[in-house]
């Protein structure tokens, strides 16, 4: 994120997983407090779409305070996936990071650093 964010803006979060096979990969991401999820995020259409602005998914769920992704199969490649939030009230807030790993193989994940977000 860069620039100032205020409430009422739409913000787009983009997660890049990068890795080899797997089988039942989950992708959890927590978003922070401050914000909501748009469910209907397919009624937001851009003028130039980026490339990574598709679904690649077997079931996607929202939670109160996190996203969570899920894929059969993920190949050797690197995949994009993207969520719409709402900010909805002001405040410094910590987010905490994401992790990827195989659903049933709980030995191997990865995760993304923390970051702090303002919202005026």
């Amino acid at each position: 994120m860069s620039g100032p964010l205020a409430v009422g803006d739409v913000l787009a979060v983009r997660l890049t997983v990068t890795g080899s096979a797997w089988r039942y990969l989950m992708v959890e991401d927590p978003i922070p407090a401050g914000t909501e999820f748009i469910e209907r995020d397919d009624l937001y259409k851009l003028k130039e779409e980026p490339p990574w602005w598709r679904y690649f998914f077997s079931r996607r769920e929202l939670h109160d305070d996190r996203m969570a992704l899920f894929r059969s199969y993920f190949y050797d490649s690197q995949q994009n996936y993207f969520y719409l939030l709402k900010v909805v009230n002001p405040g410094k807030f910590r987010v905490s990071p994401a992790h990827v790993q195989p659903m049933y193989q709980p030995k191997y994940i990865s995760t993304t650093e923390g970051r702090e977000v303002e919202f005026k």
